[in-house]
């Protein structure tokens, strides 16, 4: 059996004893030729939560839970199988976890009461999702009343099935084909759009304004737009002005995530330059971005952070709209939303590394469905956990232009976020409950948490 994740920190010495009696019982009835990656997510594990080195991709994982807050609830979302030493841990993931995703035992005999009154447990009682601004531990009663033989093979067993039913790294979709072939320039552009029309020629415009000055290819891919009316005439502008194009046209609506991955590893080649995403109803700044580009190629970047301003009716804001979320950079904590904004645009990335991205962070939770929204951060993060970060170019100036007007966001439509007011991080794990049916454990700092 593999230990891979339980000794990257030190189990707290208090339930160290409980968690080698869980071990011991896996190792027991795991009668499989599968190897088990352990997590104990216990207090010790908080300062690493945001930043931990290595997350399972392709094995089974099982957690042993005998605490959870914020930062470690999300850890479960790479679980196939979690062991909760204590209902009120149970409890407080069921609050959350309602699209399901792993397999669960429940480990203690007692059940809970209403002796304690302290202000989580009241919350959690009342099922407030509230109750996750505090945290919770295994009580000395759920660690005295542990009962192993809840750990069976038949719960090993449903783990691995549940793994065994991911897709595979070695997926690929099939597009209609409209124009071109695969891209291998230095600059590749990857423009997905739905419906966007006016708005895609002007975002094909202003891309293909950086041919005269840079080795630009486009990715165009319409998912499943109700007309096409745009996708050709972006084409034969492109055509035009002698800019490498590569069009195709999903045969139903696939979503960013899963368009973006068959972009990076089937609708272009080559290891070398760098990808580039620009929203169908975006635009760019071209010569800030020609500037850009330059120093992308002096610095060999990994990636890009900075850039962002924003288009509302007829006007570019530079400084006003994400203020807030453009200094948080902290490149460390990359799984934090709250220290790093990665899904910030413009998102320029290496192509080495894009390919390094496992599928599982565009995945939701069950590893069957691809992300409906969110792969911004979700992708990105891991991107810039695979950076060098000294080779991190931070960008001061405008260059990529976020277009807030219309209705075409898969943020309005899958979580309700409306893009249109101001982002409030700390709202996240209590409003967009999408953010527990994502695979990556991406967490934020509560604004409750942060003001103590």
């Amino acid at each position: 059996m593999n230990n891979l994740l339980t000794n990257l920190h030190t189990i707290n010495p208090r339930v160290s004893s409980t968690v080698s009696k869980i071990v011991g019982r896996l190792i027991q009835v795991n009668q499989t030729s599968k190897d088990l990656t352990l997590l104990s997510i216990d207090t010790h594990l908080t300062d690493k939560a945001d930043s931990i080195e290595i997350l399972p991709t392709e094995g089974v994982t099982i957690a042993i839970v005998t605490y959870l807050d914020y930062k470690l609830i999300k850890l479960l979302s790479v679980c196939d199988g979690v062991l909760f030493v204590g209902q009120a841990l149970e409890d407080l993931a069921n609050l959350f976890y309602v699209y399901g995703g792993f397999e669960k035992v429940q480990l203690s005999k007692k059940k809970s009461d209403d002796l304690n009154t302290s202000t989580g447990q009241q919350l959690l009682k009342k099922q407030s999702k509230i109750a996750l601004y505090h945290h919770f531990e295994s009580t000395e009663a759920d660690l005295m009343t542990l009962d192993v033989n809840n750990v069976t093979s038949e719960f090993v067993e449903r783990c691995i099935a549940r793994k065994s039913n991911f897709i595979n790294s070695q997926h690929k979709d099939e597009y209609h084909l409209v124009a071109g072939a695969p891209v291998s320039n230095k600059f590749i552009f990857s423009v997905c759009f739905r419906n966007q029309d006016q708005k895609l020629l002007r975002c094909v415009d202003s891309i293909s304004q950086l041919a005269s000055a840079h080795d630009i290819g486009l990715v165009l891919v319409d998912d499943d737009s109700d007309r096409q009316d745009s996708l050709y005439q972006a084409i034969q502008m492109l055509q035009e002005r002698g800019v490498d194009v590569h069009a195709v046209i999903s045969p139903l609506r696939y979503g960013a995530a899963r368009n973006l991955y068959n972009i990076v590893h089937h609708l272009s080649v080559g290891d070398e330059g760098w990808f580039i995403e620009v929203d169908g109803d975006d635009f760019i700044l071209p010569d800030a971005f020609e500037k850009m580009l330059n120093e992308v190629e002096h610095n060999n970047a990994d990636k890009v952070f900075g850039g962002l301003c924003v288009h509302r009716n007829g006007v570019i804001d530079h400084t006003k709209k994400f203020a807030h979320e453009k200094r948080l950079n902290n490149y460390q904590t990359y799984l934090n939303m709250s220290k790093l904004s990665a899904w910030l645009a413009p998102r320029v990335t290496k192509k080495s590394i894009m390919k390094q991205v496992h599928i599982n962070y565009f995945l939701e939770i069950d590893g069957q469905h691809w992300l409906k929204c969110i792969h911004d951060s979700c992708v990105h993060a891991h991107a810039f956990k695979l950076s060098q970060k000294n080779r991190i170019l931070e960008i001061p100036y405008s260059v990529y232009v976020y277009d807030i007007d219309g209705q075409e966001h898969d943020t309005n439509e899958y979580t309700g976020e409306d893009i249109d007011t101001e982002w409030d991080y700390g709202s996240y794990t209590i409003n967009n409950p999408y953010l527990f049916n994502t695979w990556a454990p991406l967490m934020e700092e509560p604004k409750e948490v942060r003001q103590r």
